[in-house]
């Protein structure tokens, strides 16, 4: 998709979500901004951006294995949702749930 693809796409879904005119949702709009984050100089996108796919799937394990007592955790450590900040954080219970192992203290549970 262009940006001009990308713009109208935005403006017609928020026609739809709000049930207002198109015409109406471009008037609202100041500005819509895009970012091509592969194209960041200090972003590059993300570790999910370099993926092929399904390499997560076949070596995802691979990347949680600790190394000693190093963890990992990150989103694409995760069983599930690889990639957004939902697989991020269940690493992250996952991993506090390692570290309470290694310490010999019962499950975390977080209020």
């Amino acid at each position: 998709m262009t940006y001009d693809e990308q713009k109208l796409a935005v403006i017609e879904q928020f026609s739809r979500l709000f049930n207002k005119s198109i015409e109406f949702i471009r008037s609202e709009f100041i500005e819509i901004l895009h970012t091509d984050w592969t194209e960041e100089e200090y972003e590059r996108g993300g570790y999910e951006s370099f993926c092929t796919p399904g390499t997560l799937i076949l070596e995802g394990d691979a990347l949680k294995k600790p190394i000693d007592r190093l963890l990992f955790a990150g989103t694409e450590t995760a069983a599930h949702y690889k990639g957004y900040i939902d697989g991020a954080i269940e690493a992250g219970y996952r991993a506090a749930d390692e570290v309470a192992s290694m310490l010999c203290i019962d499950r975390i549970s977080v209020q």
